[in-house]
């Protein structure tokens, strides 16, 4: 757990250092994405085959994980997706006038660095 909220706690500044030095960053292509999800699962299928013990951890792991997929699919995406938008450049206000425009300043110009390249 420790080392996970490291992660995520670094990965923010990382990714500002990044950018600040040149870096563009850029989402992977869903077809990428797709294919490198196709290959995931064919060489877990492949060392399950070769593998009882994996088998057994792999044939667990599966269906938890679909049924975590769908909880956040409803919980968390929706929500992340808004989130995520809401605060690229511009967006903010339109999104939430209600906030006024200093507080929505404060909050694009903390991601501004993060959407402007493209």
């Amino acid at each position: 757990m420790d080392q996970s909220a490291r992660y995520d706690a670094r990965n923010p500044p990382a990714l500002r250092l990044l950018v600040a030095g040149g870096a563009q960053l850029r989402a992977w292509p869903r077809e990428v994405l797709q294919a490198a999800w196709r290959e995931a699962h064919a060489l877990h299928e492949e060392t399950a085959a070769r593998n009882p013990q994996f088998r057994k951890a792999w044939d667990s792991y599966k269906p938890w994980r679909n049924e975590q997929f769908q909880w956040f699919r409803v919980a968390d995406n929706a929500y992340d997706n808004l989130a995520f938008t809401a605060t690229a450049p511009g967006r903010f206000m339109a999104l939430f006038p209600f906030l006024g425009p200093s507080k929505a300043g404060e909050r694009e110009n903390g991601h501004a660095d993060l959407h402007r390249v493209r």
